[in-house]
Protein backbone atom coordinates (compact mmCIF):
# COMPACT_ATOMS: atom_id res chain seq x y z
CA UNK A 1 0.00 0.00 0.00
CA UNK A 2 1.36 2.91 -0.85
CA UNK A 3 0.01 6.73 0.38
CA UNK A 4 0.34 9.36 -2.82
CA UNK A 5 -0.07 13.29 -2.04
CA UNK A 6 -1.10 15.52 -4.70
CA UNK A 7 2.04 17.33 -5.91
CA UNK A 8 2.92 19.70 -9.00
CA UNK A 9 3.49 16.78 -11.21
CA UNK A 10 0.07 14.88 -9.94
CA UNK A 11 -2.36 14.34 -13.26
CA UNK A 12 -5.23 16.57 -13.63
CA UNK A 13 -9.15 15.50 -13.51
CA UNK A 14 -8.45 15.04 -17.56
CA UNK A 15 -5.00 13.60 -17.63
CA UNK A 16 -4.72 10.79 -19.97
CA UNK A 17 -2.38 7.98 -18.24
CA UNK A 18 -1.11 4.55 -19.43
CA UNK A 19 -2.52 1.57 -17.74
CA UNK A 20 -0.18 -0.64 -19.92
CA UNK A 21 -0.96 -4.08 -19.61
CA UNK A 22 -4.39 -4.24 -17.98
CA UNK A 23 -5.73 -3.66 -21.60
CA UNK A 24 -4.63 -7.07 -22.00
CA UNK A 25 -7.02 -9.57 -20.79
CA UNK A 26 -10.09 -6.82 -22.29
CA UNK A 27 -8.69 -7.00 -25.76
CA UNK A 28 -8.17 -10.84 -25.53
CA UNK A 29 -12.19 -11.22 -23.94
CA UNK A 30 -13.51 -9.17 -26.96
CA UNK A 31 -10.86 -11.21 -29.45
CA UNK A 32 -12.46 -13.86 -28.28
CA UNK A 33 -16.29 -12.69 -28.40
CA UNK A 34 -15.34 -12.43 -32.29
CA UNK A 35 -14.14 -15.75 -32.16
CA UNK A 36 -17.37 -16.92 -30.69
CA UNK A 37 -19.57 -15.29 -33.43
CA UNK A 38 -17.33 -16.70 -36.30
CA UNK A 39 -16.14 -13.33 -37.15
CA UNK A 40 -12.35 -14.77 -36.30
CA UNK A 41 -10.98 -18.27 -35.90
CA UNK A 42 -8.50 -18.86 -33.82
CA UNK A 43 -7.13 -21.28 -36.44
CA UNK A 44 -6.92 -17.99 -38.96
CA UNK A 45 -3.64 -16.09 -39.83
CA UNK A 46 -3.04 -12.71 -40.10
CA UNK A 47 -2.90 -12.72 -43.74
CA UNK A 48 -6.52 -13.56 -43.61
CA UNK A 49 -6.92 -10.32 -42.86
CA UNK A 50 -3.81 -8.05 -43.31
CA UNK A 51 -2.91 -8.17 -47.15
CA UNK A 52 0.82 -7.10 -46.58
CA UNK A 53 1.16 -10.03 -44.30
CA UNK A 54 3.29 -12.80 -46.22
CA UNK A 55 1.25 -16.07 -46.11
CA UNK A 56 2.46 -19.15 -45.13
CA UNK A 57 4.52 -20.85 -47.63
CA UNK A 58 7.62 -18.63 -47.69
CA UNK A 59 10.93 -20.39 -47.04
CA UNK A 60 12.59 -19.37 -43.72
CA UNK A 61 9.89 -16.80 -42.42
CA UNK A 62 7.80 -18.25 -39.83
CA UNK A 63 5.42 -14.93 -39.48
CA UNK A 64 3.45 -16.93 -41.96
CA UNK A 65 2.40 -19.80 -39.54
CA UNK A 66 1.28 -17.23 -37.29
CA UNK A 67 -2.53 -17.65 -36.34
CA UNK A 68 -4.88 -15.96 -33.75
CA UNK A 69 -4.37 -18.68 -31.18
CA UNK A 70 -0.33 -17.90 -31.30
CA UNK A 71 -1.35 -14.17 -30.97
CA UNK A 72 -3.52 -14.70 -28.18
CA UNK A 73 -1.57 -17.24 -25.99
CA UNK A 74 1.70 -15.22 -26.97
CA UNK A 75 3.82 -17.90 -28.53
CA UNK A 76 3.54 -15.89 -32.02
CA UNK A 77 7.32 -15.57 -32.15
CA UNK A 78 6.34 -11.87 -32.39
CA UNK A 79 7.97 -10.53 -29.53
CA UNK A 80 11.56 -9.94 -30.43
CA UNK A 81 13.01 -7.04 -29.33
CA UNK A 82 10.26 -6.31 -27.14
CA UNK A 83 7.39 -4.60 -26.90
CA UNK A 84 7.42 -2.17 -29.52
CA UNK A 85 6.64 1.94 -28.48
CA UNK A 86 3.83 1.82 -31.14
CA UNK A 87 1.94 -0.31 -28.85
CA UNK A 88 1.53 2.50 -26.52
CA UNK A 89 -1.22 4.84 -28.05
CA UNK A 90 -0.35 4.29 -31.52
CA UNK A 91 -2.76 6.46 -34.26
CA UNK A 92 -3.52 3.79 -35.79
CA UNK A 93 -3.47 0.31 -35.39
CA UNK A 94 -2.57 -1.26 -38.34
CA UNK A 95 0.62 0.66 -38.44
CA UNK A 96 2.17 -0.73 -35.23
CA UNK A 97 0.84 -4.04 -36.28
CA UNK A 98 3.05 -3.68 -40.18
CA UNK A 99 6.11 -2.32 -37.33
CA UNK A 100 5.65 -5.60 -35.41
CA UNK A 101 5.48 -7.44 -38.95
CA UNK A 102 8.91 -5.47 -39.93
CA UNK A 103 10.90 -5.91 -36.78
CA UNK A 104 9.96 -9.21 -36.69
CA UNK A 105 11.29 -10.57 -40.32
CA UNK A 106 13.36 -13.24 -41.11
CA UNK A 107 17.30 -12.39 -40.67
CA UNK A 108 19.78 -12.08 -43.58
CA UNK A 109 21.29 -15.95 -43.54
CA UNK A 110 19.99 -18.67 -45.19
CA UNK A 111 17.48 -20.81 -43.18
CA UNK A 112 17.41 -18.34 -40.50
CA UNK A 113 13.66 -17.69 -39.15
CA UNK A 114 12.51 -14.85 -37.07
CA UNK A 115 15.45 -12.65 -36.23
CA UNK A 116 16.22 -13.45 -32.48
CA UNK A 117 13.00 -15.17 -32.41
CA UNK A 118 12.05 -19.58 -31.89
CA UNK A 119 9.87 -21.26 -33.51
CA UNK A 120 6.53 -20.50 -33.59
CA UNK A 121 4.22 -21.56 -30.93
CA UNK A 122 7.51 -23.51 -29.44
CA UNK A 123 7.89 -20.69 -26.42
CA UNK A 124 5.96 -17.85 -24.12
CA UNK A 125 6.78 -14.67 -25.12
CA UNK A 126 5.10 -11.81 -23.32
CA UNK A 127 4.76 -8.61 -25.33
CA UNK A 128 2.06 -6.69 -26.36
CA UNK A 129 3.31 -7.28 -29.69
CA UNK A 130 0.54 -10.35 -30.36
CA UNK A 131 -2.30 -8.47 -29.28
CA UNK A 132 -1.82 -5.27 -31.41
CA UNK A 133 -1.60 -8.13 -34.73
CA UNK A 134 -4.53 -9.69 -33.04
CA UNK A 135 -6.70 -6.33 -32.22
CA UNK A 136 -5.62 -5.32 -36.33
CA UNK A 137 -7.15 -8.87 -37.14
CA UNK A 138 -10.08 -7.44 -35.63
CA UNK A 139 -10.76 -4.52 -36.63
CA UNK A 140 -9.84 -5.96 -40.60
CA UNK A 141 -12.69 -8.13 -40.18
CA UNK A 142 -15.13 -6.39 -38.66
CA UNK A 143 -14.27 -3.43 -40.30
CA UNK A 144 -14.60 -1.03 -36.85
CA UNK A 145 -11.91 0.96 -35.60
CA UNK A 146 -10.62 -0.17 -32.21
CA UNK A 147 -9.20 2.56 -29.51
CA UNK A 148 -5.54 1.78 -29.35
CA UNK A 149 -4.87 3.78 -25.50
CA UNK A 150 -2.39 1.01 -24.43
CA UNK A 151 -0.66 -2.30 -25.16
Amino acid sequence: MAILRKGAMAPGIHSRMPIASATKWVTAATVMLLVENGTLALSDPPSKYLPWWRAAGAAGDERGRVTLHHLLSMTSGLARPGTLNCTRGATRLEDCARAVYRTNAPSAAAGASVQGAVAVGDEFAYSGNHLVVAAAMAEAATGLACVNGGE
